[in-house]
């Protein structure tokens, strides 16, 4: 299938920060779809690790790697991710949004940790928008559209966080990483795919009346970036999944892209 120069949007399932030392399916099937799109000006992400009061956009001409975790193995805090920041994307985004730039915020590791398999050598100019603590499903879908000409521009927009984000089964002392999601989750994940699929893009707003919301979003930060991303999408793009599977019993690694067909001349 032929591609416009209209770039994808994609949502990428992060998991435990360790993923990306530890697994190299998950590095390879993000290397292999980045080298399938074309390289982007800049790129825009939108991680579930940053939220704020009021809406901001990163603005660092040299961001900082973030280690927001704590407890996991010491070379996870050696690694690095210098890519230049994007404060002219930046600028775009305060425009188009109304927000706020921020000059001090990093890349936190939904961020780095995707970025790092995608795109190792660290060359792609890189801002982050928070997600607003406050907003609404449908504010945060509403948003979003706003973003809609960025992708006419040349900028990969990248949502990073999970379908599924439950860590409260990390207490089980029988859980494994790859420990299978419970069969609500399994659920619930497949659902919200269904819902792309088919090209429903605003009903994932109202994931919560969706069987397995409960157990799948106990907290919304890792699901909002999802939103972003159906909000993005529309009936010409083809959606393509980038990788499926779970960890730990509650983290759904579901990756998927929306990749614009070439548009008639």
């Amino acid at each position: 299938m032929k591609y416009s120069s209209r770039m994808p949007i994609a949502f990428i399932g992060h998991g435990a920060p360790t993923t990306i030392l530890t697994d190299e399916k998950y590095t390879q099937e993000l290397r292999e779809f980045a080298s399938k799109i074309k390289t982007p000006k800049a790129i825009l992400m939108i991680s579930a690790h940053w939220v704020t009061e009021e809406l901001k956009v990163s603005s660092a001409r040299t961001p900082q790697t973030i280690y927001d975790f704590f407890g996991f193995p010491p070379e996870l805090y050696k690694m690095q991710y210098n890519a230049p920041g994007a404060p002219e994307l930046a600028a775009q985004v305060k425009q188009l949004l109304n927000a706020k730039t921020d000059p001090d915020q990093g890349l936190d590791h939904g961020v780095w940790c995707v970025l790092k398999a995608m795109y190792p050598e660290a060359s792609i100019p890189v801002t982050q928008l928070s997600l607003s603590a406050y907003a609404t499903p449908e504010e945060h879908f509403a948003i979003a559209r706003q973003l809609d000409s960025l992708r006419d521009s040349g900028i990969l927009i990248l949502g990073s966080g999970n379908i599924v984000h439950n860590l409260s089964v990390f207490r089980r002392a029988n859980v494994q990483y790859n420990s299978l999601l419970p069969s609500e989750a399994s659920t619930f994940d497949d659902s919200i795919v269904s819902l792309l699929l088919t090209n429903r893009f605003k009903d994932i707003v109202h994931y919560e009346d969706l069987p397995g919301n409960e157990f799948s979003v106990p907290t919304p930060e890792h699901f909002w970036p999802l939103i972003y991303i159906a909000a993005l999408a529309n009936s010409q793009d083809t959606l393509e999944i980038i990788r499926t599977g779970s960890q730990y019993g509650g983290i759904s690694m579901t990756s998927l892209a929306f990749m614009p067909e070439e548009r008639s001349q």
